[in-house]
């Protein structure tokens, strides 16, 4: 393994470095469940959830965002029947790591994901 890859499994953004700011806006368009994985492999264990959002101000970019220990979301798949949700994301973080086939990737995670709320209070 060459020392770049090594260098960029270790590279970790957090949002203030990411969007100079505490929390991020997006659009959530879907809620499941995020399961542990033991040597590679998925097991039954629910750890947290794992929430799909667009991100308007990067051109409505797609991309998975994990809370670990989120195990009783306040955000339902039913809510995202009709339409996305704006949610307000808190502690996302950033890791780029490379795969075994040298390509780079992104995952994110978040302390908290919320529904956020309008100036009207819905």
């Amino acid at each position: 393994m060459s020392l770049s890859n090594n260098i960029i499994k270790n590279i970790e953004l957090t949002s203030e470095q990411m969007f100079k700011a505490s929390t991020v806006s997006a659009m959530l368009t879907q809620i499941a469940p995020l399961y542990e994985y033991q040597n590679g492999a998925k097991t039954n264990n629910v750890i947290g959830t794992r929430y799909t959002c667009v991100f308007p101000m990067y051109a409505y970019e797609k991309a998975n965002v994990k809370v670990i220990g989120d195990l009783a979301p306040n955000i339902t798949p039913e809510m995202l029947v009709q339409s996305p949700i704006p949610v307000k994301i808190t502690g996302l973080k950033e890791k780029i790591y490379t795969t075994q086939n040298h390509s780079i990737e992104i995952s994110l995670s978040a302390g908290k994901i919320e529904k956020e709320v309008s100036n009207n209070g819905k």
